[in-house]
């Protein structure tokens, strides 16, 4: 299972939520460190993970689908939505 997108799991260094330097005064760790208890009980939408944990289910099945006795073009086309899904798509 994946894990719960957080500030915690979070590798994305230019996340306006949870800077990783520390020359902050102590009022905005403060506020740092509640919103990364916050994401760590309900998820944060901007960690690059995000989509790939919302999108789980659908993927199982995806995968499920994909290992069935299917023709070729169809699991490529499975395969194709699983990357889509999680790697998102190129602007």
């Amino acid at each position: 299972m994946i894990e719960k997108p957080n500030c915690l799991t979070c590798l994305n260094d230019d996340c306006p939520i949870h800077p990783n330097e520390l020359p902050f005064p102590i009022e905005v760790r403060y506020e740092i460190n509640i919103i990364r208890d916050h994401t760590k009980e309900m998820g944060c939408f901007s960690h690059p993970g995000a989509r790939e944990y919302l999108m789980a289910p659908v993927i199982a099945e995806l995968e499920r689908l994909s290992k069935q006795n299917v023709g070729t073009q169809y699991r490529y086309a499975l395969e194709e939505a699983i990357a889509l899904i999680r790697d998102g798509v190129e602007k």
